[in-house]
């Protein structure tokens, strides 16, 4: 068993397995990070729009 790359294992049927697991990890992270992002990032521009965007546009 070989170590592939990004910690994936693959088991000697070619890239596949590393390769899933790469995917994976790179689908958790942009999840994570859009759900943190959704979460804290959009409060905060919500409130820097409240306080910065004219009343008209409220």
């Amino acid at each position: 068993v070989t170590r592939g790359k990004i910690g994936g294992y693959s088991d000697g049927k070619g890239i596949m397995a590393p390769d899933f697991q790469t995917h994976g990890a790179i689908i958790l992270i942009i999840a994570f990070f859009t759900l943190s992002i959704k979460g804290l990032w959009m409060t905060g521009f919500e409130e820097w729009w409240r306080s910065s965007s004219p009343s008209s546009l409220r």
